[in-house]
């Protein structure tokens, strides 16, 4: 069913990405080995669920959840292997309507540290003989159909290592960029997407203080000295580490997804809604229920139009002159940021606020940009995984009073869930859907 709600233009770019078939379903390879153990390798018949969690503006790396039932001993090895367990798994995309598996677009695989989720020792909970037949008690139908639930939480195996490095160091005459770029190497990544930072100053001397994990580095570095003028996110997946402004509505990464807006519930029953013509270009159609959250107009009477602030470089050793009213220093010691526009409840209104003594303009503009911003959350249905990047450019069309119109932003989330379809001769099939959510700018910026 088509939406016959739409205004022409986006209507044709609509049917453009839904005219192009896309494989979206796939069957999932997945081993489970020991670290430690090389004797130990299981390979489930199926998962029940597969989801996962891609928060660039929260977490450092992937949270990945498997959930499935095993045969009791099965569920015990696991439960006995589980200290240094390692799951491998292979994506490996299926065509309905030739039933078999295909290799273009090529299989995605990972490697993940797995966390059995609240494991238990069922040997001490069930009567021996109960779960699996003995020498005294035969096979029985209980054996067969009994199963354990499990949970397993994965985290790349290489962003797991990552997280338990520290690292501290003195720089002299360095930019924030060659620091960066010196802390990426200590931590033996390889591969590294770095935005230019804003900030270009030379500094005499960067200190990062003992023991500073990759969690907490580069925040303090925003915070210490300044990166960017619209704050500071970083993500680490597929062994490739994302470092970008976080509140930047127009980011320069190369990666560009088109999401167009289509009415709840239209367009019912295609095979996919998206189209990937290019590794650098995406295309969604989002036939869901579309939350849009405006922080802008709320920030500006609750955090501020503007930040005021002394300069704390220009505040020892200056001229001082003495008045009835006071001492001030004449020299410039303090510097503004503001909105560019009128956001706050009445017209003309403003609300700057005076903060703390700092030299650190990127900090207080990124307090601003934060803000200064709309939240939209939708749904993109037979989703795809790892086809969206960390701060991933997003162009978003809808429709404003039949106009076609588009406002650009930046990712924030991609949350995945999959589910088992069906059972195939090539094997089990799943499928499922995504929840986006995304920054905009608050103003229409262009329409057509």
């Amino acid at each position: 069913m088509t939406d016959m709600n739409v205004s022409a233009a986006l209507s044709n770019a609509i049917s453009a990405v839904l005219s192009q078939t896309t494989n979206t379903e796939f069957i999932l390879d997945i081993q489970f080995t020991n670290t430690d153990d090389p004797s130990y390798n299981y390979s489930p018949q199926w998962i029940d669920i597969f989801t996962i969690t891609q928060s660039f503006a929260e977490d450092f790396a992937d949270r990945v959840t498997l959930e499935l039932t095993l045969a009791p001993q099965d569920y015990i090895n696991l439960f006995n292997n589980s200290k240094s367990l390692q799951v491998a798994i292979r994506i490996v995309y299926f065509n309905s309507q030739i039933t078999q598996r295909v290799f273009s677009p090529a299989p995605v695989s990972r490697i993940y540290k797995a966390l059995l989720v609240d494991p238990k020792d069922i040997s001490k909970q069930y009567v021996t003989g109960s779960l699996m037949p003995t020498q005294t008690m035969p096979l029985t139908e209980q054996h067969i159909s009994t199963r354990i639930p499990a949970k397993l939480n994965l985290i790349e195996a290489s962003a797991y290592t990552l997280r338990q490095q520290k690292f501290h160091g003195i720089y002299q005459k360095q930019n924030v960029s060659d620091v960066i770029s010196h802390i990426v190497q200590s931590f033996s990544i390889k591969s590294v997407h770095l935005v230019t930072p804003d900030n270009t100053m030379v500094w005499d001397h960067i200190v990062i203080p003992p023991s500073q994990g990759i969690n907490e580095i580069f925040d303090y570095l925003q915070y210490m000295y300044g990166v960017y003028m619209k704050g500071m996110d970083w993500y680490y997946t597929n062994s490739v580490l994302y470092i970008y402004p976080a509140y930047e509505n127009n980011p320069s990464i190369p990666y560009q997804a088109n999401i167009y807006n289509a009415a709840e519930g239209s367009y019912g029953g295609m095979h996919s809604y998206h189209t990937n013509p290019s590794p650098d270009l995406l295309n969604i159609v989002s036939t869901t229920a579309v939350q849009t959250t405006d922080l802008s107009r709320p920030s500006a009477e609750n955090v501020g139009t503007g930040f005021s602030f002394m300069r704390a470089s220009t505040l020892l050793d200056r001229y001082a002159n003495t008045t009835a009213k006071g001492t001030f220093i004449t020299d410039k010691t303090s510097l503004s940021v503001g909105t560019t526009t009128d956001r706050a409840m009445s017209n003309n209104a403003h609300n700057p606020v005076h903060t703390k003594t700092t030299d650190n303009i990127f900090e207080q503009n990124s307090r601003l940009a934060k803000w200064n911003t709309a939240v939209l959350e939708c749904g993109w249905k037979n989703a795809v995984p790892y086809l969206l990047y960390p701060g991933h450019n997003i162009h978003y069309h809808f429709d404003k009073a039949s106009v076609f119109t588009t406002q650009q932003g930046i990712l924030e989330r991609v949350l995945y869930r999959f589910d088992r379809q069906r059972q195939m001769s090539s094997g089990f099939v799943y499928g499922g859907n995504a929840l986006l959510r995304f920054r905009v700018d608050s103003d229409v910026k262009n329409a057509q």
